[in-house]
């Protein structure tokens, strides 16, 4: 099994890909979110995150024309986790702020995020030490 992190266009929406993109992804993303919860989208692109089985070929993104970039792929296949494509630093920019809340709950600030995964997905082993 493949875990991936892609970016895409911001305004890029599941209909907006053609018939042949939308069956190829089905058949080999076993699940996946657009925007990958907890990112923001920087520069007109958003996070994709997905886990996908091994059958992934990161060349069939540039053959179905699709406007993705890997900017992180690891694969698992039960045991340590095996870094494909290092997470590329510009993640980083994507993470959504800290919101800071006074004793009320009102908004009174914000600071970067951490750096981390902020998404996981069931079954998947926490990876954070790779990134």
């Amino acid at each position: 099994m493949k875990r991936c992190l892609m970016t895409a266009p911001e305004a890029i929406e599941w209909d907006d890909l053609t018939d042949e993109q939308q069956a190829e992804i089905s058949g080999i993303f076993s699940q996946w979110v657009m925007p990958m919860p907890g990112t923001i989208p920087t520069g007109g692109l958003k996070i994709i995150d997905a886990v996908m089985n091994d059958r992934f070929d990161p060349a069939k993104i540039a053959e179905l024309l699709l406007p993705f970039t890997i900017i992180g792929l690891w694969q698992w296949d039960g045991g340590e986790v095996t870094e494909i494509t290092p997470l590329d630093p510009s993640f980083w920019d994507f993470l959504a702020p800290v919101v800071i809340l006074d004793d009320e709950m009102n908004v009174i600030g914000t600071e970067p995020a951490p750096h981390g995964i902020p998404h996981g997905w069931a079954g998947w082993p926490d990876f954070e030490n790779k990134a």
